[in-house]
């Protein structure tokens, strides 16, 4: 439900923005050319923010805020050089797909890019985020402030998470302007598309050796659960990738590694035939040559599950793709399957043994503060 709102200045749409979605805590360093932000936020007490001595400082904690907390951090810097001293942290962001906005003032709209010398001027400041960015938008209009505000979360809920940047030109943030806020909004991701859940659900069904890799996808989508029903249905191993720790407790019996791990995880995905990749883009780091060179047999079969189309096949290409949500998608794996023991024929004992190389610092005290910080 939307309605439009009395007058009010840039900065408070900002901050009335971030309020409708929740947001309690933002980063940041106020600058001549954010203040009217921070003179909203002074005028509320439902959001805190945490002042950092350096930009840099303040994208890193919001990106630890978002990775430590589920939820999108957030950003607040000036213009210029306070913008760009981000990106080094939205860069480290958009490698570990992680919800930050940068909200960041720019100079007067009439003076962008013109580079007339203005103070702090970046000539077309919002170009040097594009590409470290799921988006990167320079607003013109101060009533499509709060929009693209509510539009990044809307973004964050859908797609893949990564960081945006929102550049505003200060007298935007200042000036007094209607606008409207979308209130009780429902969000959803995208769901699996039924038939490729039942086609792998046969594949999986068929399986003697399945083999499970879950990503940060995982992670994000909160369904941890999920994959350990449907680990111990299938009987399978889980290899998680340094992003999806923690998403099956590695004190369970069926975790078998992380990816890069060469010594714990190279013979059981070796021994796979049906090889089941959930929220994982099999980033080169882990996968080429670091530590493990992954490559899949001709007489295996991959499934890849992901919410971001253009992750599937870019290094390994699957027997099928599966699009959308790892919760939603392993959920319905789940159900297509049906009760019943697992028909899984690994061995235990190569296993077992693999497995001795896993890191040992993963402990139950671990496990505890990780729930704990996920809330």
């Amino acid at each position: 439900m939307s309605a439009t709102a009395p007058a009010r200045t840039g900065g408070e749409w900002v901050v009335a923005a971030l309020r409708a979605e929740g947001v309690r805590h933002v980063f940041g360093i106020p600058g001549v050319h954010n203040l009217a932000v921070y003179d909203a936020l002074l005028g509320q007490s439902a959001i805190r923010h945490i002042l950092a001595r350096h930009e840099q400082g303040a994208a890193f904690m919001a990106d630890g805020y978002a990775r430590s907390s589920g939820r999108p951090g957030v950003v607040l810097v000036t213009t210029g050089p306070g913008a760009t001293n981000t990106l080094t942290p939205l860069a480290e962001a958009y490698a570990g797909s992680i919800p930050v906005l940068v909200v960041m003032s720019d100079i007067p709209a009439a003076l962008v890019g013109r580079d007339l010398g203005a103070l702090h001027e970046v000539p077309n400041q919002i170009d040097c985020f594009r590409p470290v960015c799921r988006w990167a938008e320079a607003i013109t209009d101060g009533a499509d402030i709060a929009g693209h505000v509510q539009g990044a979360f809307d973004l964050f809920a859908s797609g893949r998470p990564g960081p945006i940047a929102l550049s505003i030109p200060t007298d935007l943030l200042g000036g007094r302007v209607p606008g409207r806020l979308v209130e009780g909004r429902g969000r959803g991701r995208p769901p699996c598309h039924v038939e490729e859940i039942e086609a792998a659900a046969r594949l999986l069904r068929a399986a003697s050796r399945p083999l499970i890799i879950s990503g940060g996808g995982t992670v994000t989508a909160e369904a941890s659960g999920e994959l350990r029903q449907l680990a111990h249905r299938l009987g399978a191993p889980v290899v998680t990738t340094v992003m999806g720790r923690g998403a099956l407790p590695e004190t369970d019996p069926l975790w078998q590694g992380v990816l890069p791990n060469k010594r714990a995880t190279e013979s059981a995905i070796r021994a796979a035939d049906v090889i089941l990749a959930v929220g994982c883009r099999f980033a080169h780091r882990s996968t080429q040559g670091l530590l493990l060179n992954l490559a899949f047999a001709p007489d295996q079969t991959l499934i890849h599950l992901d919410l971001d189309p253009s992750v599937i096949g870019k290094l390994f290409k699957p027997r099928l793709a599966l699009v959308g949500d790892a919760k939603d998608g392993l959920g319905r794996l789940l159900a297509a399957l049906g009760p019943g023991p697992s028909r899984a024929g690994w061995g235990g004992p190569p296993l077992a043994a693999a497995r001795t190389a896993a890191n040992e610092r993963y402990t139950a005290s671990v496990a505890r503060l990780i729930a704990i910080l996920r809330g």
